[in-house]
């Protein structure tokens, strides 16, 4: 990410002691969320953009984007100390 999205996220998503919605235990970070399901059962959301021209080449063979896209769930879920489960995936 750039430093000018890192700023816009800061600016207009992130306020200090901002209230997460019931049962949410952190948001942002690995661009992820952890959200409590129940006492002992706990839910980590992962999702990220990629956008042709700037996260991969032009023209670049759907096999390669959609691989990218998954390990870079993966990661997210990875540095969230998530075991995955499965996955969905929209180009």
């Amino acid at each position: 990410m750039s430093q000018k999205e890192f700023q816009l996220i800061e600016e207009h998503f992130f306020w200090p002691n901002q209230a997460l919605a019931e049962g949410v235990i952190t948001t942002g970070g690995d661009d992820a969320s952890l959200i409590e399901l129940s006492a002992n059962q706990q839910l980590v959301q992962s999702i990220d953009t990629h956008v042709e021209g700037v996260h991969f080449p032009t023209g670049f063979p759907p096999y390669f984007i959609a691989q990218r896209a998954l390990r870079c769930a993966i990661s997210d879920l990875a540095a969230m100390g998530a075991k995955p489960q499965g996955f969905h995936l929209a180009l």
